[in-house]
């Protein structure tokens, strides 16, 4: 019994296959536009992926026929607006990077503040997707008509993608906990949330478990169950192996996601960390978690090159020797704005300790430590699971500098495991159990364990050096 992992991300969409013997292997790979109409815009065509999609489903089937199930991983807090009769999307998608709903956030009076935090358990911000769906509902022409004649999709990308494929309209409990619309504790959505943000609650899909008999898809006289559907990030720590409270993952993507579970809904503030649906199995109650994140991570190694910081990534090699946190130079990778546990959009990135004498190579090394010290800010915040080791993936943590910075800097030891994709293979094994199947054991992959080394105290002495950047960033984006 084979599944196929659909991992649909925000540069590009992927597909794998899982077999019962625990082999795991590419079925391809699409990527796709990023479209930066403006300063703080990011858009992508629904289409275009949704056309990706389909043929990668297609490859799959011709390279596996026997596919018994499909898992569906997706960016999270990325929305479309389409007409669902005809099935073409009405604006370009609004990804979850975006920025242009900030500033009608930040008109929303303190009362329904308060209230949104409390019911959703999200801050005010425009990462998350009511403010980009009400965006989409006043400004694409069309729209109001559509909603009134019953035609209007209005949701996040996975109910877009869900409908194409297989004519359910449907989201589930992990993709829903990141729209602001839902009621975190009931895990169901919100009227009081929806009329607050100008959702009409009729507008948005109905939401399914996590795994389980969420759609079928029809292809060449077959029927393949969609048997699980998840946030890329929910997916990835399911793919990390975390299950107990405390066990935490942190992912270096396009951003910092650092997720630690709790189980149960975490009582009392949370400390500027987001309170989110980790998964819910079937009619087993939700599993919740704890997320910490930052808007820049590989992002800010990319903003680098493109300036002329470095001629690759390879430039980003650490060498042997003192930390340009020992020297005095720090990175701030608020290029999008301070994510958790500030929410300030407003900051932007800098560099804090320059001098002459500061090279290319002591500024590229600042821009990974300055990634790994705000990934050290998330830990401290997700306080479950305190001397734990910490699995983490992402790109960046094949560079191996990186990674012993990070180990020191936390004063912990840091799993890197050698699977390059667990976001797909933990959407892949939540598609066997929602399938009743057993999940496959896994082959072919281990782990590599990074103790701190004898600097480490040194550097942890200096992380206070990060909080002071940051409250130089906010003190200047506040100047005005």
């Amino acid at each position: 019994m084979t599944v196929l992992a659909i991992d649909q991300g925000t540069t590009s969409t992927k597909a794998f296959l899982l077999h019962p013997d625990g082999r795991f292997e590419s079925a391809g790979h699409r990527r796709h536009q990023q479209h930066l109409p403006g300063d703080g815009l990011v858009e992508h065509d629904a289409a275009v992926i949704l056309a990706g999609i389909e043929a990668l489903i297609a490859e799959a089937l011709a390279q596996c026929p026997a596919i018994e199930a499909i898992g569906l991983a997706n960016q999270g807090e990325t929305v479309v607006a389409w007409d669902r009769q005809t099935g073409q999307p009405l604006h370009r998608a609004i990804v979850w990077q975006d920025q242009r709903t900030q500033g009608r956030l930040d008109r929303i009076g303190p009362r329904e503040r308060a209230r949104v935090t409390e019911l959703s358990g999200l801050p005010l911000d425009a990462y998350f997707s009511a403010s980009k769906l009400a965006w989409l509902l006043d400004q694409v022409p069309e729209g109001r008509a559509l909603a009134a004649a019953g035609r209007l999709g209005l949701a996040t990308s996975d109910a877009f993608f869900l409908e194409r494929l297989t004519g359910a309209y449907v989201t589930d409990p992990t993709t829903a906990s990141r729209t602001s619309l839902l009621a975190i504790r009931d895990a169901g959505w919100s009227a009081e949330l929806a009329g607050i943000f100008g959702v009409p609650l009729e507008l948005l899909p109905a939401i399914v478990p996590t795994a389980g008999p969420i759609a079928v898809l029809e292809r060449g006289g077959r029927r393949i169950p969609v048997t699980a559907s998840a946030v890329d990030q929910q997916a990835a720590l399911y793919g990390h192996g975390c299950r107990a409270a405390g066990d935490m993952k942190i992912t270096f993507g396009t951003g910092t996601f650092a997720l630690a579970l709790t189980g149960v809904m975490p009582a009392g503030a949370t400390g500027g960390l987001v309170p989110t649906i980790a998964w819910q199995l079937g009619s087993e109650p939700p599993v919740y978690a704890l997320e910490g994140g930052d808007y820049t991570a590989a992002a800010a190694v990319e903003w680098a090159i493109s300036i002329g910081l470095a001629g690759s990534i390879e430039a980003f090699e650490l060498p042997v020797g003192p930390s340009a946190l020992e020297r005095g130079l720090v990175f701030v990778p608020a290029l999008e704005g301070l994510a958790a546990p500030h929410w300030n959009r407003a900051a932007a990135g800098a560099f804090l300790g320059l001098r002459q004498s500061t090279t290319a190579a002591d500024m590229r090394r600042a821009v990974l430590e300055g990634i790994a010290l705000r990934a050290v800010e998330l830990v401290e915040a997700l306080t479950a699971g305190a001397g734990k080791a910490i699995s983490i993936d992402g790109g960046l943590t094949r560079n191996r500098g990186f990674v012993q910075f990070l180990a020191d800097v936390l004063g912990r030891t840091v799993i890197v495991t050698d699977h390059a994709e667990l976001t797909a293979l933990g959407i892949a094994e939540l598609a066997y159990v929602g399938l009743g199947q057993p999940v496959p054991p896994r082959s072919g992959a281990g782990t590599t364990r990074i103790e701190p080394t004898a600097t480490s105290a040194r550097i942890r002495a200096l992380r206070p050096q990060l909080a002071t950047a940051i409250a130089a960033v906010q003190s200047w984006a506040a100047r005005s």
